[in-house]
């Protein structure tokens, strides 16, 4: 061969390699150019997933099923996983419970029914098994050899399908646990976009979970509201109709009262009118009893005889003068004893003076301007007895002098009766307690047995009677 030939023999190998080389080249860029659009097709799958899920998540109408479905179908499609299962936390147990499974439980499980659960406590040290590792670390990840893990064992009951791959990514919202999405037995490894992928959703689904939430409350608050509202209306009508009926039974009841109100008001009337005429009636007898007694008088010429009439006479008109001021007066219980005194007094001074020569000066101070009946009888009889023993005894011939008249209530709630004069005062063997006057008897009596009172007696300066008791009950 010469040397011309074998220098183009050389030369075509050279071309050939060179061809050759050029052609990986090109096969390269080529399955570069053809893995691009496959990859730039899968984000697109990607994005159109997440957005559909998300509108669709947007629908109120949604139950947490509902949700947990949408997200479960969309990330097995995504990730082909043949097993999968979406779960919630319960947010007062921390318990997590499976919203949707996929069918192998009633397909490829050989779990004893009774063995089978959807609800996986939450334990003194957190989440057990493989599933509960993502829980715990709130962390997302997958195992494309499970028996590996540290935390796989006892994560397989007896009879369950085989893990083969294990994918779990928690649902997390502003830091706080709402679920869990978990894939299984992938026909391909998991890798980190579905790691990526399965974590987007998971966000997706805590919110949408958590807006569920939310809606939820809202509205059991607002049947609660409804509910709290219905029962504040019926016991306002409740109450209302118990009130109208109490309403209706008062004003029954205030109108009964008015009208027997009204029936003792006209009966005390009637009362009144008719002690009005009582009282009346028996000062016109005594009136009469007193005249009879005068035109009597006028015919006894023994003066000891004529003095007894005329003690009785002045009885008989102190008594007549409280039935006439009785008779008068607005308030038929009490008496204005001070104008009584007053007058009772100076009729009795008068009635003395037409057989003396002198006619002593009355000075009175009735602190005490009405007393009940049952008071002022017996304490006009008494001021009528003790003036009546002052006019005849007191000031002999023309001895001048004054009687004085006091009565007060002092703030023990007893009454203080003061007659006195200034005449020749008592007999030096006078005994109140033994003396036989009758006039003296009487006051004596009034005084302790009806106003259950005591009496002393002061001689200096004529005679001087200071009488106490209390208010009768």
């Amino acid at each position: 061969m010469s040397e011309k030939q074998t220098s183009l023999i050389q030369e075509s190998y050279k071309k050939q390699e060179e061809l050759e080389k050029e052609n990986l080249e090109l096969r390269q860029i080529i399955a570069q150019l053809n893995k691009e659009p496959l990859q730039t097709k899968k984000e697109l799958l990607v994005t159109s997933t997440i957005a559909r899920v998300t509108e669709s998540l947007l629908n109120p109408e949604l139950t947490f099923y509902d949700i947990a479905k949408i997200v479960q179908e969309e990330a097995s499609r995504l990730t082909e996983s043949k097993h999968s299962f979406v779960s919630v936390i319960d947010q007062y147990t921390g318990d997590n419970f499976g919203i949707t499974l996929t069918d192998m439980m009633d397909k490829e499980c050989k779990i004893a029914k009774e063995k089978q659960q959807t609800k996986f406590p939450k334990g003194l040290d957190g989440y057990a098994a493989l599933w509960g590792h993502s829980l715990n670390s709130k962390e997302g990840f997958y195992t494309n050899a499970p028996q590996t893990h540290p935390v796989f064992r006892n994560s397989v009951p007896e009879g369950h399908v085989p893990i083969e791959r294990f994918l779990s990514v928690p649902a997390i919202s502003r830091g706080k646990l709402i679920g869990q999405l978990n894939f299984a037995n992938s026909g391909r490894d998991y890798n980190d976009n579905d790691l990526k992928v399965v974590t987007q959703l998971a966000t997706i689904y805590s919110i949408a979970v958590e807006r569920k939430l939310i809606e939820d409350q809202r509205e059991e608050l607002k049947n609660h509201i409804l509910l709290y509202a219905n029962y504040l209306e019926k016991t306002v009508r409740e109450r209302t109709q118990k009130l109208t009926l109490t309403n209706e039974q008062l004003t029954s009841e205030i109108q009964r009262r008015e009208q027997v109100e009204r029936d003792i008001m006209a009966s005390l009337k009637d009362k009144e009118i008719l002690l009005k005429e009582i009282h009346h009636r028996v000062k016109n007898n005594l009136q009469i009893i007193s005249s009879l007694l005068s035109l009597q008088s006028e015919t006894i010429t023994d003066m000891k005889l004529h003095g007894i009439f005329q003690d009785s006479l002045n009885r008989i008109r102190s008594m007549a003068l409280i039935h006439e001021h009785l008779y008068k007066s607005a308030d038929m219980s009490k008496l204005d004893f001070s104008e009584y005194i007053e007058s009772m007094a100076g009729e009795l001074i008068a009635s003395y003076g037409a057989y003396s020569d002198t006619i002593p000066m009355l000075r009175l101070d009735i602190k005490v301007d009405y007393l009940d009946t049952d008071i002022a009888i017996p304490c006009g009889l008494i001021i009528c007895e003790l003036i009546s023993n002052s006019m005849k005894y007191a000031f002999p011939g023309s001895r001048r002098g004054e009687i004085c008249i006091a009565l007060s209530l002092n703030t023990d709630g007893t009454f203080m009766l003061i007659v006195g004069d200034n005449g020749v005062g008592l007999p030096e063997d006078f005994d109140f307690k033994s003396t036989k006057s009758l006039g003296l008897m009487l006051v004596r009596d009034l005084i302790t047995r009806k106003l259950r009172g005591s009496m002393e007696i002061d001689r200096n300066s004529g005679a001087t009677f200071k009488m106490l008791w209390r208010k009768l009950p």
